[in-house]
């Protein structure tokens, strides 16, 4: 029992090559496409190269005689009976292209799956009566092999396909796995982030509490503890910020605010938030010339948002005295517009591969 398409065509063609001496058989499949159109391609073939599948319409007198009288139809009756001219010339051609002489269906339950092609005999001689009912019965044990073996081949494709769609599921198992982690590392780290400044800033005012007499009249000193309880503020309310800025995404209920700004001033601006950890590493930061780039439209405060992560990203990876670049550059576009690309680039480990489709995703680092 044969049940590749390939290897059943591929047995047909032998049989008739050596049993009957055909000449340049070819083994064609039927399609049945939308609209009632069919398309005909030619599996195997014992000439190169194969012609492309055509489509025939639901009109074609060539479809619609296997269709209706279930024969085989010899190429002499296709040009000389009037019946089949009024087929299509994209059709004829395609036929002439094949170069058979006669061509047999392969029917199932009385419908046509494929097509036997048959080139000239080896000897020269027609094909007799003898010949078209050995054909028949050919064609008849074909047609039952054929439906074997399409119903083998989508058995495989929905195999296929649930392997892939199993594969797909386990690594969105793996993601979700990772972003689960994420997030209790998320939460795990603004608790910590919150604690930190709410505890600088109760130290500083304990402190002052518990102070009195010309202690509270020290200027120097007083500046240091308000200074202190400033910058506790300060990273507070960034956390805090954060962390509603996450809660909007989450509800989608985040909205920007667009307005004309220069990218040099917003990335001057965030390159000034993270300095000190620049000055603390000893490293070297290296800004292009920004200035020809083209006014842009943009959330300001939220692209500085952006460029202060990309930038104090840099910082925190690039090794001691290590050196990090930022520039710039305008991108012209068919329409006449065009994009800007700022490139933060700096001398740390980099993303793994595998990992750069998640750097998107909520909660993700």
């Amino acid at each position: 029992l044969i049940l590749d398409l390939e290897r059943l065509a591929d047995t047909s063609l032998d049989w008739l090559q050596t049993t009957l001496r055909v000449e340049r058989p070819a083994f064609i499949l039927f399609t049945a496409l939308g609209g009632g159109l069919t398309e005909l391609r030619v599996l195997r073939a014992t000439t190169s190269p194969l012609p492309p599948p055509q489509t025939f319409s639901a009109e074609s007198r060539f479809i619609l005689h296997f269709r209706n009288i279930g024969i085989p139809l010899s190429q002499f009756d296709l040009d000389m009976l009037s019946w089949f001219q009024s087929m299509q010339a994209h059709e004829r051609r395609w036929l002439a292209d094949l170069a058979a002489d006669l061509y047999v269906p392969v029917l199932v339950a009385g419908k046509p799956v494929a097509l036997l092609a048959l080139g000239p005999k080896a000897d020269g001689q027609p094909y007799s009566g003898d010949d078209l009912e050995t054909l028949t019965i050919l064609a008849g044990q074909t047609g039952t092999a054929v439906e074997n073996a399409r119903l083998m081949d989508d058995l495989r494709s929905v195999q296929a396909d649930i392997r892939r769609l199993n594969n797909e599921l386990a690594e969105t198992n793996r993601q979700l796995q990772r972003l689960d982690q994420t997030k209790a590392d998320f939460v795990a780290i603004a608790s910590h982030e919150l604690r930190t400044p709410l505890s600088q800033i109760f130290g500083y005012s304990d402190v002052l509490a518990s102070m009195e007499g010309e202690e509270l009249g020290d200027a120097q000193v007083m500046d240091q503890f308000v200074r202190g309880i400033s910058r506790g503020a300060e990273r507070l309310k960034r956390v805090v910020d954060a962390m509603v800025d996450v809660s909007l995404i989450e509800t989608g209920t985040l909205r920007v605010q667009l307005a004309p700004a220069l990218l040099g001033e917003i990335l001057e601006s965030a390159v000034q938030v993270v300095w000190s950890g620049v000055q603390d590493r000893d490293l070297s930061v290296t800004v292009g010339n920004l200035s020809d780039l083209p006014e842009v439209q943009v959330d300001r405060a939220r692209l500085e948002q952006v460029f202060i992560s990309l930038v104090s990203n840099a910082v925190k990876f690039t090794p001691d005295g290590g050196e990090i670049s930022i520039s710039g550059r305008f991108i012209a576009v068919a329409s006449g517009e065009g994009e800007v690309e700022v490139l933060v680039s700096d001398e740390g480990i980099g993303i793994d591969g595998d990992q750069t489709a998640l750097i998107f995703e909520k909660f993700y680092r």
